[in-house]
């Protein structure tokens, strides 16, 4: 599945799996299990818009950082990835700092 997360940026999160998304499983799996839950989770949920009080019911409190502290952020995926982050992808949702609602989501680094 390809998800455009901005106009010039899509991301083919079916590479990391295809695992069904529940709030109840993300919590209590690993950063490996929850790459796999991501595609499904999109499936399920348009978060563009939404506030990250909402983002957090549905996945906990941030496990990773992405620019700012208030950007929720979560490592996903493998740990042989590396960046500049840390041991995996991280999934992050910039908000806009007006609204305090999320603009996007952002992987990085890039899923290849």
């Amino acid at each position: 599945m390809l998800v455009s997360c901005t106009t010039e940026d899509t991301v083919n999160i079916s590479k990391l799996g295809s695992d069904k998304f529940t709030p109840e499983t993300w919590l209590n799996s690993d950063q490996e299990k929850r790459g796999k839950m991501v595609e499904s989770f999109f499936q399920q949920y348009d978060v563009q818009g939404k506030s990250t009080q909402e983002l957090y019911r549905l996945l906990g409190e941030s496990t990773a950082y992405y620019e700012y502290d208030e950007f929720p952020a979560y490592f996903i995926g493998p740990t042989s990835v590396e960046s500049i982050f840390g041991e995996g992808y991280v999934l992050a949702f910039p908000i806009d700092r007006k609204s305090g609602k999320i603009r996007k989501f952002v992987i990085e680094p890039k899923i290849e």
